[in-house]
């Protein structure tokens, strides 16, 4: 029974750290957020940034990045050109 309770304890402590750092590695730039939300979202990976997410944290450091989103088309590529401005 000692067993069981040390070991659940332990769970529930790593579990915790573990939850806490990835939530400080992984906090969600604003800016990132408000450019990934033009982005189609289907995560191909056709840009060769793996997901929409890297690509909009490219698109933060360098506007013309936007292009090389093959999906990112029509209607949406001009909700994100209205949106989304060069710095």
């Amino acid at each position: 029974m000692q067993g069981i309770i040390v070991l659940t304890s332990t769970a529930l402590i790593l579990g915790i750290i573990i939850v806490f750092i990835d939530t400080k590695l992984n906090s969600k730039d604003e800016s990132v957020s408000d450019i990934e939300k033009y982005l189609p979202g289907i995560n191909c990976g056709a840009c060769g940034y793996g997901n929409c997410h890297n690509m909009a944290c490219k698109i933060k450091e360098n506007y013309n990045e936007y292009k090389k989103c093959r999906v990112l088309r029509g209607d949406k590529l001009e909700k994100f050109k209205e949106n989304v401005k060069e710095k």
